[in-house]
């Protein structure tokens, strides 16, 4: 079965409301203007209603998700590797992210495949557009510093994601998955606010 792609493919609408205002923020680097997410959330749960969606357990939601978040900081980290008026440290920075990112990644479509028959293309979501969006009007110090902000800010986006997800899982290695993510993105979290003399 192929689960249809794209963020709105979830098939839970209170986690769609709950990612969408946890995308959101009060930076300018995190900001997502124009986004219905009461209509978006709508919508959904009138598909669920009319069985146009399919159901998925919270563990694949968590799975496909999570691998569209994923998505928009490998994206933004490609977008990073095309500035040429910053250090070598932000493209290296970039790479290791972008690295670890689609290690996930193909972890969580691999999980998605094997334990719940359904693929899934991953997505940009609107407000990680939003964010990549705002880094390109940036240049030099400032995109460096925007940058980093963002990493950070999306990091605490998934963790949120992982937090709220936790008490539904049922599958343990997806529980085991996520904690690790969650470890991980604290850690890499710590080390940007360090360059940004936040530490």
């Amino acid at each position: 079965m192929r689960v249809r792609s794209g963020w709105r493919g979830w098939g839970m609408a209170p986690v769609l409301m709950l990612a969408l205002a946890a995308c959101g923020g009060g930076d300018q680097a995190g900001q997502g203007e124009g986004v219905d997410t009461t209509a978006i959330a709508s919508d959904t749960a009138a598909q669920m209603t009319t069985g146009s969606m399919p159901a998925a357990a919270p563990d694949a939601q968590f799975l496909m998700q999570m691998s569209d978040h994923h998505q928009g900081l490998i994206q933004m980290a490609e977008d990073a590797h095309q500035k040429t008026d910053v250090e070598a440290s932000v493209h290296e920075d970039a790479t290791k992210l972008s690295d670890k990112q689609k290690q996930e990644q193909q972890q969580m479509l691999q999980k998605l495949q094997t334990s719940f028959q359904q693929q899934h293309t991953p997505s940009v979501m609107p407000q990680n557009q939003a964010m990549m969006d705002s880094l390109q009007a940036r240049s030099g110090k400032e995109y460096e510093r925007a940058f980093r902000e963002a990493v950070i800010k999306h990091h605490e986006e998934g963790i949120s994601m992982i937090d709220q997800f936790m008490p539904q899982f049922t599958d343990q290695e997806v529980r085991q998955m996520a904690e690790k993510m969650k470890a991980d993105q604290q850690k890499e979290i710590q080390e940007l606010r360090a360059k940004l003399g936040q530490g």
